[in-house]
């Protein structure tokens, strides 16, 4: 396991080191918080140009159309963590 918050390269150190592809990440409370894969690193040199947010996670958008329950859905859009909505 790793904490939140380690360098990418002590990752790549612990990959080597234990011959393993997944890295579970252990908050302070030894809560899992996360996983980085070897696969992580790979999709990072061959998308370098991806967005991403300032968690390194990828941006996601999603389209809606404009009647019925379209305000219900882009408020449960909002609440999922939909960085664009798209009318």
């Amino acid at each position: 396991t790793g904490r939140v918050g380690i360098g990418a390269n002590e990752v790549i150190a612990l990959f080597a080191q234990h011959r393993v592809e997944k890295l579970p990440l252990i908050d302070d409370d030894g809560r899992l918080a996360g996983l980085i894969t070897i696969k992580d690193f790979d999709k990072s040199e061959k998308y370098p140009l991806a967005t991403k947010d300032e968690h390194g996670r990828l941006r996601v958008g999603a389209a809606i159309g404009f009647f019925g329950d379209a305000w219900e859905r882009a408020e449960a859009l909002r609440d999922a963590g939909v960085d664009v909505i798209v009318v």
